[in-house]
């Protein structure tokens, strides 16, 4: 009986200590798992407003090739997406605001961005009515005034500060989050030699938690940098890749081109086949591209199907148009899209630097004017700057 009793009170030791235990675990883990959460909760936020300064550069780039392509062409079609840009960069702002209400330092940064792009946007609308009313001869003064860069050079800068603020926002609070899963893990051990399935448990949650917020990093990072369909860049890494091969030709001295590529009938085939179908004549053409260019090569999907080349370090001048012919014949073949063929050609702008500008925009900017002259030449042909 007293052999009984003595098992019956160590059963009810090691239960008693086994809840004891279980209970202290949870309550370090509530105490430990409330600041990763909340720093969770933060590097989210932290990451969603990041984003949203993409958006509104992004839209603002749109008002302004919008606005490029009206004085260039006088098209009143490139005033749809100008129009539409302008509406979304008024709620993308407004989203922005909102998303940084909390920071002092972002609220008086977006205090000087908001008149930075009334000013960029009145400028845009001056030019456009320029052109409508006097045409082009009159509104070029006004674009090669150099004002509406100024403007766009400002907001660029304003935002880059809001980038850089949000970017040491991201470091504190994964810090912050870092710090407070390694005081878990010290609790853990601890607590691992009486509760080791336990402690595996735990481990297997923080280990899972980290691998979800390293995808969720990646898939970020993926969808602000690379097009969606192509997997190409996009035209905000088209922008960074682009500036940096300018800054390394410059330093070095290096002869580089950029192409402006634009499909012929892509429409058609989008009208007759569908736009599923149209998306794997895209797919297509982004692997066609990838076969013609060098590694060391950009290719950016820049619209819907539009595309640019970067050809950093070229030997020689001759460079460039030989990489247009073998593009236009590597697309000048029929796409096989399931059970019916279809065919498109391509219209290719070339601009070389430092010829024709020794940042991105000018090149951009005359490859996209010899692009137009290539398409009003009969299409299917590539002209330089």
């Amino acid at each position: 009986m007293n052999r009984i009793s003595k098992t019956i009170r160590l059963i009810l030791l090691i239960a008693a200590f086994n809840v004891a235990t279980v209970g202290i675990l949870g309550l370090f883990w509530f105490y430990w798992n409330r600041p990763i959460v909340a720093d969770n909760q933060w590097l989210t936020h932290t990451i969603r407003v990041k984003v949203q300064l993409e958006v509104v550069l992004n839209h603002l780039i749109d008002v302004e090739t919008g606005e490029r392509g009206f004085v260039l062409t006088g098209d009143p079609a490139f005033l749809d997406p100008y129009e539409r840009s302008l509406q979304s960069l008024d709620l993308a702002l407004a989203v922005l605001g909102r998303a940084t209400s909390d920071n002092p330092t972002q609220r008086h940064l977006l205090a000087a961005l908001g008149p930075a792009v009334q000013e960029k946007v009145a400028l845009s609308q001056a030019v456009i009515t320029m052109r409508r009313r006097r045409g082009l001869a009159a509104a070029l003064p006004l674009v090669a005034g150099g004002q509406g860069k100024q403007s766009m050079d400002a907001i660029r800068s304003l935002l880059a500060e809001m980038q850089v603020e949000e970017n040491r926002l991201l470091t504190l609070r994964g810090q912050a989050r870092d710090a407070a899963v390694r005081r878990l893990a010290f609790t853990l051990n601890l607590i691992a030699p009486l509760l080791v399935l336990m402690s595996l448990g735990f481990s297997a949650v923080l280990v899972s938690g980290t691998r979800l917020r390293d995808r969720l990093f990646e898939t970020l990072r993926l969808s602000a940098n690379y097009d969606a369909l192509t997997a190409l860049p996009n035209r905000r890494l088209l922008y960074e890749l682009g500036e940096s091969a300018c800054v390394f030709a410059r330093r070095y001295r290096l002869q580089a081109s950029l192409l402006y590529l634009d499909l012929d009938g892509f429409k058609a085939v989008n009208d007759t086949h569908g736009h599923e179908q149209g998306d794997h004549l895209l797919q297509e053409v982004a692997r066609r591209l990838r076969a013609c260019v060098r590694a060391s090569d950009t290719i950016a999907r820049i619209g819907g199907d539009e595309f640019v080349i970067l050809l950093p370090e070229l030997g020689s001048q001759e460079g460039a148009p030989a990489v247009a012919e073998k593009i236009l014949a590597a697309l000048g073949l029929p796409y096989l899209l399931g059970s019916v063929t279809a065919a498109v050609t391509a219209s290719i702008g070339i601009a070389s630097f430092p010829q024709h500008g020794e940042s991105l925009d000018p090149l951009l900017k005359a490859a996209d004017a010899a692009l137009y002259r290539a398409k009003a030449a009969g299409k299917n042909q590539f002209k330089s700057a």
